[in-house]
């Protein structure tokens, strides 16, 4: 960081010094210097006007420095935590409506929304080796149907918010005479590459049947997939029904009278209450609403600030924010508070709900909640932020955008260099746990280019390009000090170095030829030679094998003698 410059550094006594002895440096005619002297007095007046100035531009404080913070996108955020709750009823409907208390402890949550419907459960869940997800259920299902796919987000997967996913499903139930269509209403789990909320409509009742000897009897329904493939093995760990998601707040039952205004600008009027999450205001029966700043409201706006640290409500002056009149009756209609952070409660700690007759946990931790940070603590994230790449420029910027595209699982990105300068050739090979080189698909290329088209130069075209696989073989004979399994093992893997990892990688034939010999396990090397196949290299007449940049060396085979 940067050491902040101290303005005020100069007394009103120093700068007037400095001003009256520069004035023979101006001028001969000027010998009066004293007090009595019209422009002696004119010299005092600059220079307290000149101290003045400096004391308010370096009286920079907390709210001065948020300001200066926020110009960077870099603000305070408070936000209460949220988790999601399964709810089981002794019942067969189960009606919470929106606002229902919960209880973790002492610690409260409010449901965000109505949770309706049968109750049900999971009783069976089943991936058929042809991709097909079974889902069966203890009761029948019928009308609008929703439950939460807790899928697991491969740790490599980039973050992604939109409805992208790489495999299209269609959903059916079983209505004991076979299947029928489903209409997909949500998929938030985005083709089960993460955890969300599915809702179907059926248009008739699922019957308790057996579709196939593998399966128990349930009340079945099945996402069958009818285009595209994954890029990892599917995993869902888990299946909610009668799921609701809550958050830490806790609204206050009954309206507060605050006061009557005055007709005055900038009116304040207090309120206390600890942990102040939200604030409605009703003035004369019209709602008011908090804002961040009255500095970039509307004089018809009906906003006010409203600061937690000390309580104080602050409406505007006809010009920044409207100005309520005088004699209007100000209540608090919607108050409710938050711990923030501390409710950021672990799985199971919501036991119960407060006014409701149902049984409820929550099978994940609560997160989310925050408490606004200082401008010190914000101050450490403006490295982050003012080098982040924002646009797509040089080499660098095309491969950390590439690899970081929201969805997908990028391995290895190289940039290469073409015939047009306007055109961009990226080769990319995608990261897959279970085949050691995997193509690159259409989907693939499609959500790159669609990430990159954000970032890009207008007059630059961007090619994304599949790997090309060279398959190397290792050939010779070696002589070690001892032909053991492990002095094998350890010249494998020293060769193995030296023939994989990123694009345009070459094998230097002389280099793998000095790390064998380096070895203490090794005696001599009396033979090696390495041979390639595929598009993307060729050898040289030194024995280097020669990858071009668009090709990754992937070693195939050892043939080595050992003696």
């Amino acid at each position: 960081m940067l050491k902040v410059p101290v303005l005020d550094d100069l007394s009103y006594e120093k700068l007037f010094e400095r001003a009256r002895s520069r004035i023979p440096n101006y001028t001969e005619d000027w010998t009066d210097f004293n007090a009595h002297d019209p422009g002696i007095t004119t010299l005092q007046m600059l220079a307290w006007l000149t101290d003045t100035l400096n004391y308010y531009i370096d009286a920079t404080g907390e709210e001065h420095r948020l300001k200066y913070l926020s110009l960077l996108g870099l603000k305070p955020e408070r936000r209460a935590a949220r988790a999601l709750v399964a709810i089981q009823s002794p019942k067969e409907v189960i009606n919470i409506p929106k606002g229902a208390k919960l209880a973790a402890g002492t610690t409260i949550f409010e449901t965000v929304e109505d949770c309706s419907g049968a109750a049900n459960r999971l009783s069976c869940l089943h991936a058929a080796n042809g991709g097909a997800v079974y889902f069966g259920f203890e009761r029948p299902l019928e009308g609008d149907v929703r439950f939460y796919v807790n899928a697991a987000q491969h740790p490599r997967r980039g973050a992604f918010d939109d409805d992208f996913r790489l495999v299209a499903h269609e959903w059916e139930y079983n209505d004991g005479k076979g299947w029928q269509p489903a209409s997909l209403v949500e998929d938030g789990a985005c083709g089960f590459l993460k955890a969300g909320f599915v809702s179907l409509r059926l248009n008739g009742r699922t019957a308790n049947a057996k579709p196939n000897k593998k399966l128990q009897k349930a009340h079945y329904l099945r996402a069958r997939p009818v285009s595209g493939e994954y890029d990892a093995p599917l995993r869902i760990d888990s299946v909610y029904t009668n799921c609701v998601e809550v958050i830490q707040t806790d609204t206050l039952a009954e309206e507060i009278t605050l006061g009557v205004t005055t007709g005055f600008a900038n009116e304040k009027l207090y309120v206390d209450m600890e942990n102040l999450y939200e604030l409605e205001l009703s003035v004369a029966g019209k709602s008011w609403t908090e804002c961040e700043s009255l500095t970039g409201a509307g004089p018809d706006d009906r906003v006010f600030e409203l600061d937690r640290s000390t309580g104080w409500i602050t409406f505007g002056d006809g010009y920044c924010g409207a100005l309520p009149g005088a004699g209007q009756t100000v209540t608090a209609v919607t108050v409710k508070t938050s711990l923030l952070d501390a409710g950021n409660v672990r799985a199971g700690s919501i036991d119960r709900f407060l006014d409701w007759d149902a049984a409820v946990t929550n099978p994940q931790d609560a997160k989310g909640g925050a408490r606004p940070k200082s401008s010190a603590e914000l101050e450490r994230e403006i490295e982050s932020v003012v080098t982040k790449t924002t646009r797509a420029v040089t080499a660098e910027d095309y491969k950390e955008l590439a690899a970081a595209t929201p969805g997908l699982m990028i391995d290895e990105v190289n940039v290469i260099s073409g015939e047009n300068p306007n055109t961009v050739l990226l080769a990319v090979k995608p990261y897959s746990p279970k085949d050691p080189r995997p193509s690159l698909s259409e989907t693939y290329r499609e959500r790159i280019r669609q990430n990159l088209e954000r970032y890009r130069l207008l007059t630059t075209d961007i090619r994304v390009l599949p790997p090309k696989y060279v398959r190397v073989e290792a050939d010779g004979r070696i002589v070690l000090t001892e032909n053991t399994p492990a002095y094998r093992l350890l010249v494998e893997n020293a060769i193995k170095e030296h023939t994989g990892g990123a694009f345009g990688r070459s094998l230097v034939y002389g280099r793998i030829f000095s790390r064998l010999e380096m070895l203490s396990c090794v005696a001599k090397v009396s033979d090696l030679s390495l041979t390639c196949a595929g598009e993307g290299a060729h050898k040289n007449e030194q024995g280097d094998i020669v990858i071009y940049p668009d090709a990754i060396a992937c070693l195939d085979k050892i043939n080595i003698e050992f003696v």
